[in-house]
């Protein structure tokens, strides 16, 4: 395994795109909000950066410490039930060309065996099946980003 000091070496020799774009799948608490803080000093303010999650008072604490001269958004998903993250999606697939990094970090708080409005035990819902729909209804843009030979 690299050490720290590697991994830090190689991280800052990526060559980004001049505009760069992230999504951030649960990017208001936790290992996404400190996905969307690294990314966006790695950014060093050129980039994009989508957060998506529930709690917009939460984004817009992130956003508001975020570098200037980046674009950063929210788009509010409740990724529960399976419709809000097609909904999510379907919003990204119209407002984006490409997608450079996608990070998922969902968390799983509600530990209930009631079924969802999908009939979906709720720690699935949101460890497994609002991962596996967001990553598929977003391939598309990932693609595009490699298909400009972007990372």
């Amino acid at each position: 395994m690299p050490s720290l000091t590697q991994t830090r070496s190689l991280n800052a020799a990526v060559q980004l795109p001049s505009r760069p774009v992230a999504v951030v799948f649960g990017g208001t608490a936790g290992i996404g909000k400190g996905a969307v803080e690294v990314l966006a000093r790695h950014f060093k303010g050129s980039g994009h950066i989508v957060i998506i999650g529930r709690s917009e008072s939460a984004a817009t604490a992130i956003i508001n410490t975020l570098p200037p001269g980046g674009t950063y958004e929210f788009v509010r998903c409740d990724a529960m039930a399976m419709r809000n993250v097609r909904e999510a999606s379907a919003q990204l697939l119209k407002k984006l060309d490409k997608v450079n990094f996608f990070v998922c970090s969902l968390g799983a708080a509600n530990f209930s065996m009631q079924p969802t409005e999908d009939g979906i035990i709720p720690v699935l819902a949101l460890l497994l099946y609002a991962r596996q729909r967001m990553a598929e209804d977003l391939a598309p843009l990932l693609e595009n980003a490699a298909r400009l030979g972007e990372p």
